[in-house]
């Protein structure tokens, strides 16, 4: 823990007191969290906030967009040394503000706030089939963004709630 043994020790116990409560560690909820690190529900959401919106995760987030929307030179060029933070790929990003679909500050904002590259897509507008296109031709190749199961239990939901209506209707009954 960035050489501060204590915050390791305290992460351990953490991690001990969830577990005793039978808690799911890899994802548990912000009260677990709060309780077992002795914080407010508050401090545990503003440090995961921090923490998700620091400037590698933002990157990570921003950066099959930025390929998409500047192309892979311009993007490459955007982080590639890394900005020191958000503030720095700003203004970087302000430079290019009229290819982006909204201000430099509010894609950031937006990627910070994000909590995976298919939340991003839909706060930014941006069509799913050329995104995928791009996504498709990066390097490393990254997965075309897929609602296919979703819209597959939607069909099924939808036909096992209205099947005797959809019998009638196809047996010409009404």
């Amino acid at each position: 823990m960035l050489g501060r043994r204590e915050f390791g020790i305290r992460l351990r116990l953490a991690t001990h007191q969830l577990a005793s409560c039978h808690a799911d560690l890899r994802n548990p909820d912000q009260d677990e969290l709060a309780d077992a690190l002795e914080v407010t529900v508050h401090q545990a959401e503003e440090t995961s906030r921090r923490i998700d919106g620091a400037i590698g995760v933002v990157l990570e987030r921003c950066w099959p967009f930025l390929v998409h929307l500047l192309g892979a030179e311009t993007a490459n060029a955007l982080v590639l040394p890394p900005p020191g933070d958000t503030r720095e790929l700003q203004a970087h990003l302000e430079e290019y503000a009229a290819e982006l679909p909204l201000l430099a500050s509010e894609f950031i904002a937006r990627a910070r706030a994000a909590h995976s590259t298919d939340k991003l897509w839909r706060d930014l507008g941006i069509g799913s089939a050329e995104l995928n296109d791009t996504l498709r031709s990066m390097t490393p190749l990254l997965e075309p963004i897929s609602h296919a199961d979703e819209h597959e239990d939607a069909l099924h939901t939808h036909l096992d709630l209205h099947r005797k209506e959809l019998v009638n209707r196809c047996a010409g009954r009404r």
